[in-house]
This record gives C-alpha cells, structure tokens and sequence, in this order.
C-alpha cells in the first residue's frame, strides 16, 4: 500500500510540474506578439534586388518582434500564422517579390503589373510556424518603384501550438 501511495505521490507532483510549465508559457505567450501591421511613411521607399523589404511606420501591433531595421518577424512561439501583403507600385514596369520563411522558403508571389502606374496587388497565406522561424517580404526582383505608404506586410498567430 505504501508503495503505491509514494508512486501516485510521483505521478502527481509530476503531473503538477507539466501544469505549471504549461502555465508559464501560456502567460508567456500572452505577452508576447501576437499581431503586427507595418508600412512606411513615406511616398516612396529604396529596396534593392534580392533584399528583404523594410516597413518602418508602424500601424499596429501587440509586441516587438517584427524587426524595423530588417524588416523580418520573428515568431516568438510555435503556431499557425496568416501574414497579408500589399505591395503598391507607382511606376509601369513590374515588381515581383516574395513572402519568405527563414529567407529560403517561398510561401507566396507578389507581382504587380506593368500596365499602369499606381497599380497595387495583395496576398495572405497560412503557414505553420516553429519558434524563432522568420518571414519577410523579398528576393523581389524587377525595376519598378514602391508607393510605401500604400504597401505594408501583416501578421497574426491564429493558433499557438504545443
């Protein structure tokens, strides 16, 4: 009897531990970015072939972890995520870029035509995501001009995973 008292002792206290390691990251992740919106300010914005777009003006978002001066988010918990691009282009020749994982994974094609100036295009894709993975907007290719102010990249953890 006494022995299968000490191992149900065990089995609780264990059972006890995972909870509250469950509950600290749950608290965790409650704090932590759960949203972003960012475009930039200005009329127009310099980018570069192969580069990631940077959008510094923020629009809204519950934490830190879209990075202004790269122009990445980082995902601060694993989870299924949906990010939205709009890309606005003021001139007529095409731009096309990339929403990236990790700066390698093409998830989804942003082109914007080359019929006429101030033509814009937009994209959302749903992606599952392991802490730390990375997404931007690059690899853009093309030799047109952004309209900033009416281009802008957007995330939301849909749902966390354990």
């Amino acid at each position: 009897m006494r022995l299968t008292l000490v191992f149900d002792l065990s089995f609780i206290i264990d059972r006890i531990q995972k909870l509250i390691s469950l509950q600290k990251a749950l608290l965790t992740f409650a704090s932590d970015v759960t949203y972003f919106t960012y475009r930039n300010l200005d009329t127009s914005f310099e980018w570069s072939l192969g580069q990631s777009l940077v959008f510094t003006g923020r629009v809204s978002s519950s934490g830190s972890n879209y990075d202004v001066s790269r122009g990445v988010f980082i995902a601060p918990v694993p989870g299924v995520y949906l990010f939205t691009a709009t890309l606005s282009t003021k001139s007529t020749t095409g731009i096309a870029c990339y929403i990236l994982r990790n700066d390698s994974d093409y998830l989804v094609e942003l082109f914007s035509s080359s019929n006429h100036a101030d033509s814009s295009t937009s994209t959302s894709v749903v992606v599952d995501a392991q802490q730390g993975d990375t997404f931007s907007i690059g690899r853009c290719s093309g030799n047109g001009q952004f309209n900033s102010y009416k281009s802008s990249f957007s995330g939301v953890l849909i749902q966390m995973q354990f």
